[in-house]
């Protein structure tokens, strides 16, 4: 019977009656929550059709890179040992030939 406490964050709804502006507002925010969802649901398919057309133009383009090793590497900053990041030396690619630049 815990879950019955939740209705106590209905309590201030009851000053609803009292203030008669209040009631005008919060009806207003009520009633513009099922607008929200269509704007979620447009902002859903937006982010669908632009991640789609992401991943097709840049789908791979990082790793095609000419690699000079075949894993990533540990690199250690020299002044203090605990700063360390992973790197993946690679050369550039240019018109499809590998280059050093």
């Amino acid at each position: 019977l815990g879950f019955l406490r939740l209705f106590r964050i209905l309590r201030p709804l009851r000053s609803l009656n009292a203030v008669p502006q209040m009631k005008v507002l919060v009806n207003t925010v009520i009633s513009s929550v099922p607008r929200l969802f269509n704007v979620i649901g447009v902002t859903v398919v937006l982010f669908v059709i632009f991640g789609s057309i992401g991943t097709s133009l840049f789908g791979g383009i990082f790793f095609r890179g000419c690699r000079t090793i075949s894993s990533p590497v540990l690199i250690r900053n020299p002044e203090d040992n605990s700063t360390q990041c992973w790197s993946w030396p690679y050369l550039l690619m240019c018109d499809g030939y590998c280059s050093d630049d």
